[in-house]
């Protein structure tokens, strides 16, 4: 970990290559803020509604899902094994190819299909989580037992029953894992509580696809795909994109009334784009809705800490 900090500090570079969290996080924002306009110019008529959906799914994914990643192991990685991190140029190659497959997918009838996904191989394969820090007991490894379990059934046989009775045992053993992490005690810490609430949304999702089966008139499918996709996903990754950038820029380690904001317009825009697939005569304005409260979740990010991405670090005295 001496070597990672004294290689940070002799960089003299530009701050936003310092780090590998500084380009992931603040490019990733930027493509999820992007990525609820797409809704709105579908609902307004400007571009077909199932064209609309199908850049949602791949932009969030391999978008804003793999620059969080990318982001989180290429700053956590050289803090846990004490190896040295990647600045500079050799920051600016990974962070190049993921604009690259942004560029590729905009622009996909012109350009060889293969390079829609050139983001992800070099990215991935520059780091795995070497180390945990607590040690996993009988009923956190049942649970992620039975809900990795549960997905794999999920995604071979969505419409079965024994996939609607996986889903929902597993939803049980992860709401029983976190009331034994009492998360209620977290309340005063915001840093630490929003952890609980974005992971309250994995349950959430196991419920609903459990759901969808066994009432599939009144819960359909796509309600358990965002409660995963911009309930967990959404929430889960800003969290940690808060926590990391506040740190590792030398801020305080402290919730303000900007990332309370984020956090609230982030749960609410999951919440109402759940709520859209389970209305039917308000889905096109919650769907509206959902947008805008998504969206200015990173669009805030962007605007607060995208000044801490691309800043030198703050050093205390």
């Amino acid at each position: 970990m001496r070597r990672s900090a004294t290689a940070i500090r002799a960089y003299r570079g530009p701050a936003i290559l310092s780090y590998g969290f500084r380009p992931f996080f603040l490019r990733g924002a930027i493509a999820a803020a992007l990525v609820p306009v797409v809704t709105l110019a579908a609902l307004a008529g400007f571009i077909p509604l199932q064209d609309a959906l199908s850049n949602l799914r791949h932009e969030l994914i391999f978008g804003y899902v793999s620059a969080a990643v990318a982001g989180f192991l290429l700053t956590a990685v050289p803090n846990w094994t004490g190896r040295l991190p990647i600045a500079g140029n050799g920051l600016s190659s990974p962070a190049a190819l993921w604009l690259a497959g942004r560029i590729a997918f905009a622009a996909s009838e012109f350009v060889i299909p293969v390079w829609r996904a050139v983001f992800s191989p070099q990215l991935a394969a520059r780091g795995v989580i070497a180390a945990v820090t607590a040690t996993p007991g009988f009923l956190d490894k049942t649970a992620l037992a039975a809900t990795i379990l549960a997905m794999l059934i999920w995604s071979v046989a969505p419409v079965s029953m024994v996939a609607a009775v996986a889903a929902l045992v597993a939803a049980m053993l992860t709401l029983t894992r976190m009331y034994a992490w009492k998360g209620w005690r977290t309340l005063a810490e915001p840093l630490v509580a929003i952890l609980h609430v974005g992971y309250l949304w994995l349950p959430t999702s196991l419920f609903l696809i459990g759901a969808s089966v066994l009432v599939p008139s009144l819960i359909p499918t796509t309600a358990s795909l965002h409660a995963l996709t911009a309930g967990l996903f959404g929430v889960m990754t800003l969290a940690v994109m808060t926590r990391a950038t506040r740190g590792h820029a030398g801020r305080t380690l402290s919730a303000d009334r900007s990332m309370a904001a984020i956090f609230v317009l982030a749960n609410l825009g999951a919440v109402v784009r759940v709520g859209a697939g389970l209305s039917k005569d308000y889905a096109q304005f919650l769907l509206f809705a959902a947008a805008i409260f998504w969206g200015g979740a990173f669009l805030l990010f962007c605007l607060v800490y995208g000044r801490y991405l691309v800043t030198p670090r703050v050093v205390s005295n």
